[in-house]
């Protein structure tokens, strides 16, 4: 799926295609960190107990503390849903201040 063209030269543009591929794939890691006071956000995909389920779990925190909330929601099965909270996701995170860790 091709993004319009005056999101390409967003800078979160790329985030959002790899936490799109990781939620697709249902396996794999997103982390971004604000080098500002060290917060971090860590987004994965989770199996449950049920087969048929899987569970995305999003973290936060702070520089060397535990994460401070967690939350985890169902993984969608749709992929036209999976790539606006992908874009919606990586959009927010840059207007905070975060950054991709490679």
């Amino acid at each position: 799926m091709d993004a319009p063209a005056e999101d390409i030269d967003q800078p979160w543009e790329r985030a959002a295609q790899h936490l799109s591929v990781v939620l697709e794939c249902r396996r794999g890691i997103c982390a971004w960190e604000r080098a500002t006071d060290g917060r971090w956000y860590l987004i994965q995909v989770v199996p449950t107990l049920f087969p048929d389920e899987e569970v995305i779990e999003i973290r936060w925190g702070g520089r060397q503390r535990p994460p401070s909330r967690i939350l985890r929601p169902p993984l969608e099965k749709t992929c036209d849903t999976t790539v606006a909270w992908s874009r919606d996701i990586c959009r927010r995170r840059y207007q905070h201040g975060y950054y991709p860790v490679p």
